[in-house]
């Protein structure tokens, strides 16, 4: 069984007016980064905090529907999803980019952020990187989810696991077992957990069985705990 979390402080880590969200630790421990919002709206520029000197350094240059950050394993690189400008009446379907900044110059001083990749017709979200060259992204192909990885070195994306067998909702990464949790929700209207290598080789798939005291169309985002062999998720109630 695993032990249950007892919280037994909780302090403010920033003092901001404004709206702040997706808050993570950097891969060395030293600062944290978060997405500040202006407004109130979706447009935001991703901020980082020296966890010893507590000091706050804005990393873009430019403002952004930015969203879904990530850093390589190497602390040099953060790629993170922007979409089209929210602020903006929408005339046409929108447009989502893979973009990234040179972590270590931007703690220095903001930079403008490096296109990656251009979805036109798609939707990209959950940008995670799996070694210092790779990028896992769930990309919508109509309404249905499929994991696709994404080389930086050779600007080049291919789909690992396809939405042609069920949508994919949701996925983790486990850079200490090299591990990727897919959920899928397959033609039974099961929802299954998948294990996979990072090359997309499916290890296992498995339906969730529901607690009793849960709907079974409630949605799950399984995360996986570090250096364990355990994902957890809320079920609305625990």
């Amino acid at each position: 069984a695993v032990d249950p979390i007892v919280i037994k402080s909780i302090k403010p880590i920033t003092a901001s007016i404004h709206k702040e969200y997706d808050a993570s630790y950097t891969p060395d421990g030293k600062y944290i980064t978060f997405h500040r919002y202006r407004d109130k709206l979706c447009i935001n520029n991703i901020w980082a905090k020296n966890v010893e000197s507590q000091s706050e350094i804005q990393l873009t240059r430019t403002e952004g529907t930015y969203s879904d950050h990530s850093i390589s394993p190497n602390g040099e690189t953060m790629a993170f999803v922007e979409e089209t400008d929210c602020s903006k009446p929408l005339t046409q379907p929108k447009c989502f980019n893979l973009l990234s900044i040179d972590f270590k110059k931007a703690i220095n001083s903001p930079v403008e952020p490096n296109l990656l990749m251009q979805c036109k017709h798609t939707s990209i979200s959950r940008p995670v990187w799996v070694d210092n060259h790779h990028i896992i992204l769930l990309q919508k192909v109509g309404a249905r989810g499929q994991l696709v990885r994404y080389s930086v070195k050779d600007n080049t994306s291919t789909v690992i696991s396809a939405a042609n067998n069920g949508n994919i909702t949701y996925f983790d990464y486990s850079a200490s077992q090299q591990l990727i949790a897919v959920l899928r929700t397959q033609s039974d209207n099961r929802v299954y957990i998948e294990l996979l290598k990072p090359n997309g080789e499916l290890l296992s798939s498995n339906p969730i069985q529901y607690l009793h005291d849960m709907s079974k169309y409630r949605k799950i985002f399984p995360s996986f705990v570090p250096n364990k062999n355990y994902l957890v998720f809320s079920s609305g109630r625990q």
